[in-house]
C-alpha cells in the first residue's frame, strides 16, 4: 500500500463476524451490559493499528487506535499515518 503524506485517510478493513472484536473493545457480557471494574469505570480494551515495512518489518509510524465507534459486525476503519509520499507499508 503507498499512502499519502498528510496521513488520515481511511482504510476500511472488511471481514466476517468482527463482533467478537467489538465486543471486547467494548466490553459488554454476554446479556449486552456493560463491564464496569471495581472503581465502577467501564472496562475498555483497545484495538490498534500500525504501518510496518513490508521487507524489515520495521514500525514506521506509532500504532494509532481504532475509534471504537468505527468498529462494527462485518468491518473496521482506521486512519492512515502521516508518511511520505509513496511509501510501501503493511497493515
Amino acid at each position: 500500500m503507498s499512502g499519502p503524506s498528510s496521513g488520515k485517510t481511511k482504510i476500511k478493513i472488511s471481514g466476517h463476524n468482527l463482533a467478537p472484536l467489538r465486543n471486547q473493545i467494548s466490553q459488554r457480557g454476554p446479556d449486552g451490559k456493560l463491564l464496569v471494574g471495581k472503581d465502577g469505570k467501564p472496562l475498555k480494551t483497545k484495538l490498534w493499528g500500525r504501518f510496518v515495512d513490508p521487507v524489515t518489518g520495521k514500525e514506521l509510524a506509532p500504532a494509532t487506535e481504532v475509534n471504537p465507534e468505527d468498529l462494527t459486525n462485518d468491518e473496521a476503519l482506521w486512519e492512515t499515518p502521516n508518511l511520505p509520499s509513496g511509501t510501501k507499508a503493511v497493515l
